[in-house]
């Protein structure tokens, strides 16, 4: 039994690491879309200035 219990444990903890990565991927293709858009409205509104 103590060594199931072991073993789940690590399957918990790796799920858990899996998940924030994919969490933390998420995160980052969010901020770097946004981080597009902005770019672009800028360009744009530089285009309004001239």
């Amino acid at each position: 039994m103590g060594s199931f219990y072991l073993a789940n444990i690590f399957k918990i903890e790796r799920n858990l690491k899996a998940n924030t990565w994919k969490e933390e991927r998420k995160k980052l293709a969010v901020a770097y879309l946004n981080n597009e858009d902005n770019i672009r409205s800028n360009r744009d509104e530089c285009r309004m200035m001239v």
